[in-house]
């Protein structure tokens, strides 16, 4: 697994949507309220003892180590005491006193791995939100266009109000229709619900009245879908910060003599 390395994630302020905007257009410019969300960078102190103890670790137990952080990574609460019961096993022959005494080279060795995975899984969890928090921001990003878009939208519709619904417009903002849906499908290419809005290069009143339709109905499920996912980022961050507290807790009663202990595991 990559190192860790200080400031791997500086403090990230991501500005989220926290409800769906109305089919009213009246309400589409306005923006809803958010809440910032700040990222606090890894203690360097923690990034250094994991980096010291990971360097000592030989190949099979550092793989090991690697694959316990990411079954770590899928609870929400870290159990502490189950981890150190499933090292004690899986370490049973090269832990010193098979990891059951107090003294040296015993429970310190244990902690040291219940660190490690600590920070493994704290680490994949900052893969995770670095992820989220870039969709979150291209997808508001996004929604920005298709408001913007529909209010362009509704001078037009009133314009063709009783018009055959067969007939080509002409205007500006017809022809300049096909360019604008097709960079909101680009925008949204890479997204959980990406636009599929039909450009054709020539545009009648029934296309824009299916095309504001279309619109209106991908912004509501991009709202949705926003919730959504501003629960999971700050299950995320939740999750991380019990991570490093765990591992600060066990760090605090180290030494830096501890690492020569951990080159004895296979």
């Amino acid at each position: 697994m990559q190192r860790f390395a200080v400031g791997l994630i500086a403090i990230v302020v991501c500005s989220m949507s926290s409800q769906a905007q109305t089919n009213d257009a009246a309400v589409r410019p306005g923006k809803a309220a958010g809440a910032e969300l700040t990222v606090q960078p890894m203690p360097a102190e923690l990034v250094r003892r994991s980096q010291s103890f990971h360097a000592a670790l030989k190949p099979t137990a550092a793989s090991w180590v690697e694959e316990q952080a990411k079954n770590e990574a899928s609870e929400s609460t870290p159990d502490l005491d189950e981890l150190r019961d499933v090292i004690r096993k899986r370490f049973a022959g090269s832990l010193a006193g098979g990891g059951r005494s107090s003294g040296p080279g015993s429970n310190m060795d244990v902690d040291a791995l219940v660190m490690m995975v600590m920070m493994d899984a704290a680490q994949d969890d900052d893969r995770d939100l670095q992820t989220q928090m870039q969709q979150m921001q291209a997808m508001t990003k996004a929604k920005e266009q298709m408001r913007a878009l529909l209010n362009e939208m509704d001078p037009v519709m009133s314009s063709l109000a009783g018009s055959p619904r067969s007939n080509v417009c002409e205007t500006a903002f017809c022809r300049s229709l096909p360019a604008k849906l097709a960079a909101i499908n680009a925008a949204t290419a890479n997204l959980p619900h990406p636009s599929q809005l039909p450009a054709p290069d020539k545009v009648t009143a029934e296309d824009v009245a299916n095309a504001q339709a279309a619109l209106q109905n991908d912004l509501d499920s991009d709202n949705d879908m926003s919730q959504m996912s501003e629960m999971q980022l700050q299950m995320l961050m939740d999750r991380r910060s019990k991570l490093l507290e765990a591992a600060s807790n066990i760090e605090k009663s180290m030494s830096d003599t501890d690492t020569a202990i951990v080159s004895n595991l296979k």
